[in-house]
């Protein structure tokens, strides 16, 4: 289903006919004609599209990003769902260096998140006997045998446009994901529409498991803060009972929301999580009791929905 490159995406209403000679054809006549259908038409260039303005006579303004003109295509192409399908496109098998993400809302609007750019490693590092028998939890989803990672400070921290939005903040020095993992992570947090987001870390910039962890291996498992009521991004413990202060307790947690969030990650590939028991034995969505994870949600076992588009 994603975009063709010579196909007019719209945002909000049904894109026009395409005229003969495709879309630089269309621009041209909309050139020519702009005074005697009285509109104005306006070309720019944004985020690697082009994107068309037009007023008509009543001050109603239309706008259409067309993708394919004057842009550099990314290596390879993601387009995020809301139903935590993942399509993506390869338009450079020699090489992966940059990711283009869009996410599409309820609506079917497409939003375009950026170009990233990718660090190439090897997926066969684990040497740890510990970490053999779990190798393929590691490796890349697509299949090949490298991984793409993505340092986290290149996503941008926040989003808005309308409901659709997210905000980002980061706890860590282990900066690094992947490419896959982060439109499933993109997916998941503009699925919930949250400002208090924070990330807590995966692996190093070689796609080592840094620190006390060893899980954390070519940026598949993720770790974030649980999502407070009052939407400051500070530290939860879950073993504590407090509503307030940094850290509070789990009664300063946001269930709703932090359950939100959980299944969204579920549903874009995460099937496993560890979190830690609350209130009398109480586990939110999708998560066991594991030691030392009182005070931060862990992402495991990735199993992504993909699907390889070539159109």
């Amino acid at each position: 289903m994603g975009l063709k490159r010579d196909k007019c995406i719209e945002i909000g209403i049904n894109c026009p006919p395409k005229m003969d000679g495709g879309i630089k054809a269309q621009y041209d006549n909309n050139q020519r004609n702009s005074e005697d259908a009285e509109e104005k038409v306006e070309k720019w260039q944004y985020k690697g599209a082009v994107r068309f303005k037009a007023i008509d006579e009543d001050g109603d303004t239309t706008e259409t990003i067309i993708t394919g003109v004057d842009k550099e295509l990314a290596d390879i192409e993601y387009y995020i769902y809301q139903n935590g399908n993942i399509e993506y496109k390869i338009n450079n098998k020699e090489k992966r260096e940059k990711a283009q993400y869009y996410y599409y809302d309820s609506s079917n609007n497409i939003h375009d998140l950026g170009v990233i750019k990718l660090k190439k490693i090897s997926q066969s590092r684990i040497t740890k006997p510990k970490q053999l028998p779990k190798r393929s939890f590691y490796n890349n989803p697509i299949g090949g045998e490298y991984i793409y990672l993505v340092d986290v400070r290149d996503i941008n921290s926040s989003y808005n446009n309308g409901d659709i939005k997210y905000k980002l903040s980061l706890n860590t020095t282990r900066y690094f994901i992947n490419d896959i993992t982060t439109a499933a992570f993109l997916g998941a947090m503009l699925n919930c529409g949250y400002e208090d987001f924070v990330f807590n870390g995966a692996s190093d910039e070689t796609g080592y498991s840094a620190g006390p962890s060893n899980s954390h291996w070519n940026g598949m498992h993720l770790d974030f803060r649980y999502l407070r009521k009052d939407k400051s991004g500070k530290n939860l413990h879950l073993n504590l009972s407090s509503e307030t202060g940094d850290p509070c307790g789990w009664k300063g947690l946001d269930e709703v929301r932090q359950n939100k969030f959980n299944d969204e990650l579920y549903l874009f590939g995460w099937t496993s999580m560890l979190s830690y028991y609350y209130n009398n034995k109480k586990l939110l969505n999708h998560t066991i009791n594991y030691a030392n994870h009182n005070h931060h949600l862990h992402v495991q076992i990735f199993k992504p929905k993909l699907k390889n588009i070539t159109k």
